[in-house]
């Protein structure tokens, strides 16, 4: 029996949601998720084959997954999360603190260390580096954000903050 598109909608976006739950706003490479779990137990195979076509999970072995950034930034939007309390104050601070590195607008780009990012918004170092990553900033508000180099120093372009 053949599922229907809405169903298979429902259950691609479960999945997004379950795992970005599960990750809350720690670490994303830190979670495995297997398929046959619990809790992924009811996760359609061809769900998990589109959430890899879409770069929201990478296979890791035998029936293992991994969430991207990506995915993690649309579990987070499936939910809300940019919208409550006690997240989207943590966005603003963020985004506070990045537009004070470019303040002026006179090089075309400023540099911020996550740790001192961390350092001064109260956010964790984890939760930057997903905001980032996953271009939260880009998605939530349609505003310019970002780039995490290689160094784990934030880029900060200089039209940081305008509308895309």
């Amino acid at each position: 029996m053949t599922l229907s598109r809405a169903s298979r909608d429902r259950n691609f976006k479960d999945a997004l949601m379950r795992m970005a739950e599960d990750i809350g706003e720690g670490a994303v490479y830190a979670c495995d998720f297997e398929s046959n779990s619990d809790r992924y137990r009811d996760i359609l195979p061809t769900t998990w084959d589109l959430l890899m076509e879409r770069g929201y999970v990478k296979f890791r072995w035998f029936d293992a997954y991994n969430l991207t950034v990506a995915g993690w930034a649309e579990g987070v939007i499936l939910l809300g999360w940019h919208q409550t309390p006690a997240f989207a104050p943590k966005l603003s601070r963020l985004m506070a603190a990045l537009k004070d590195e470019i303040k002026g607008r006179e090089h075309y780009e400023a540099y911020l260390p996550v740790s001192t990012a961390a350092a001064s918004t109260g956010i964790p170092e984890e939760l930057i580096r997903n905001i980032i990553e996953g271009r939260l900033i880009e998605r939530v508000f349609n505003r310019v954000g970002g780039t995490l180099d290689t160094d784990d120093v934030i880029v900060i372009p200089r039209r940081f903050g305008l509308p895309l």
